[in-house]
């Protein structure tokens, strides 16, 4: 259990350097940080978050002739739901699980490319009086992202521990040495003012 903990822990860390990596401080440059990354803006304060927001993020990519053949995208919970709500003027959903949707299954695909979710994107970004309400997405070709890991993950006791023997505690320690790194930066997308469906 304790194993299990600390490599979940390990591996929401590697998320958020993906994306969201500062490049100081002993973080690599994740991609919204990196130099080159296409960008989209849905309006003075923010846009929200449709289908129409991601085909500009898709496009963005097309317009630098970025390689298309492991297109994903990455949205947050709150840009899920926004999308899941959306209805035609019929009162049907658009995106519906089992792909009979317009854009797709709520399953599996987003504009006919897979995505993926995750709270590491943040959803308390600010754009004009949109204030700390905003979404951020990340449209791209996922090859593109390189993540090297050097020998495999440490998990170590430490018996010999002073404070640990003192008060009856045993620490673990779980080690992993890992960079990351965008390999070109034109097949990717960010946008950061996505506003939240209208519930």
């Amino acid at each position: 259990m304790v194993r299990q903990d600390l490599v979940r822990v390990i591996a929401l860390e590697l998320d958020r350097v993906s994306m969201l990596g500062s490049g100081s401080s002993g973080q690599p440059t994740g991609i919204v940080n990196t130099a080159g990354v296409g960008s989209v803006a849905m309006g003075a304060n923010g846009g929200a978050g449709t289908f129409d927001a991601l085909l500009s993020l898709q496009n963005a990519l097309k317009v630098a002739n970025a390689p298309d053949d492991s297109l994903g995208v990455a949205i947050n919970a709150k840009t899920r739901s926004a999308l899941a709500s959306l209805k035609a003027t019929t009162g049907q959903y658009l995106w519906t699980p089992g792909g009979g949707g317009a854009y797709g299954s709520v399953a599996d695909t987003i504009l006919g490319n897979r995505y993926t979710v995750s709270n590491q994107l943040p959803s308390n970004l600010t754009k004009g009086t949109s204030s700390g309400i905003c979404s951020q997405a990340i449209y791209g070709n996922w090859q593109e992202l390189l993540v090297g890991m050097w020998g495999s993950l440490e998990l170590l006791v430490n018996p010999y521990d002073s404070t640990g023997f003192t008060t009856g505690d045993v620490k673990i320690r779980a080690m992993q040495t890992i960079d990351v790194a965008v390999k070109h930066a034109a097949p990717f997308a960010v946008v950061s003012d996505l506003t939240p469906a209208p519930f």
